[in-house]
This record gives C-alpha cells, structure tokens and sequence, in this order.
C-alpha cells in the first residue's frame, strides 16, 4: 500500500511579547471652553447641524449677545460653544 508523504508542519511564530497597558492620561482642561459671562456672536448664516438631530436643537439656542451661561441655562451645553467656536459657527468673546 502506498502512502503519501505527510506535509511538514509550518513552524509557529514564537508569541510577541505583550506591550504594558499605557498610564491613563490625565484629561487637561479643553482649551476652547469659555467662562461662564462670556458673550457670543452667531457667525453661521443659518443653522449648520443636521435638521432634527438634538445638536440642531441646541445651536437654535443661540442668540447674538447671549452670555455662555444664559446658553447653558437655555438647554445648551458647554461641549457645543467649544465645538461651534472651533469650528468658526459662533465667536466667544470677553464680557462686556
């Protein structure tokens, strides 16, 4: 009876070794967040978040001349007057 040759077996990578899970970070203070009596000014033309998303909602809070903190007490929330102003929707400026 003729038998056939078996195939060598492929050699294994030999395992890597793992990596130590890295420090967790300590979250520094975003840059663009404004003090609460800062005064904003609507830049956009006309509302540029997506129609019926709950960010649309909130950036129809905006009013020229509002404070940061009359925004936030509208509904509005701190994340998206340092979003908008990064992204030149609106403009943050000292209080009058």
């Amino acid at each position: 009876m003729a038998t056939t040759p078996k195939k060598a077996a492929a050699a294994k990578k030999p395992a890597a070794a793992k990596k130590a899970a890295p420090a967790p970070a300590t979250r520094a203070p975003t840059p663009t967040a404004a003090p609460d009596g800062r005064v904003i000014t609507v830049l956009a033309p006309a509302n540029p978040k997506r129609t019926g998303s709950a960010a649309h909602g909130r950036f129809a809070l905006y009013e020229t001349g509002m404070t940061v903190a009359a925004f936030i007490a509208a509904g509005g929330q701190r994340i998206d007057v340092a979003y908008d102003a990064a992204h030149g929707f609106i403009r943050v400026d000292p209080a009058a």
